[in-house]
């Protein structure tokens, strides 16, 4: 990873510090943050939760409160547009916490590399079976395999519909 992309967590990690407090005074918890790029113009997406759901007025007034607190607090280069959402039915797992609270659901996990030296495999579906001591245990189709967390590179909910 180059510079751009330190300087991008090391923002994003602020970004966290600043909206968990936020999040949590209106009831509502932080699951994620990120920078993506759409048509041209850069997007902070930052996704909130609640578990009896997100309204439209959570995200507006979420919305209000994390733009004043970024334009006084941090320093964001270039444009960009700020967008508060739910985390959807495909919801990141980011934290130790989410594999916990999702055991038993379908997961898709994508890892930096592969788990040993035998296998180039990268992406994993199946179910999650616990997460301990720096693991998440999936159930596959064939097996089960123990994931590092410092290993995962994305993790999403992969819901059954």
């Amino acid at each position: 990873m180059g510079k751009n992309s330190s300087e991008t967590s090391g923002l994003l990690k602020k970004i966290c510090d600043l909206a968990v407090p936020v999040c949590e005074s209106q009831g509502l918890e932080f699951v994620h943050a990120e920078f993506s790029v759409n048509s041209g113009m850069r997007i902070l997406r930052v996704y909130i939760d609640r578990e009896s759901g997100v309204t439209i007025e959570d995200c507006a007034k979420t919305s209000r409160e994390l733009s004043d607190l970024f334009d006084v607090k941090l320093d964001i280069p270039g444009k960009y547009s700020l967008e508060v959402s739910s985390p959807g039915l495909d919801r990141p797992l980011v934290k130790p916490e989410d594999f916990l609270r999702f055991r038993g659901e379908k997961v898709q996990i994508k890892i930096f590399e592969p788990l040993d030296a035998d296998s180039d495999r990268r992406n994993f579906k199946g179910r999650i079976k616990e997460s301990d001591q720096g693991f998440v245990h999936v159930e596959l189709e064939n097996g089960e395999v123990s994931i590092p967390f410092d290993k995962i590179k994305s993790a999403r909910l992969n819901p059954e519909i």
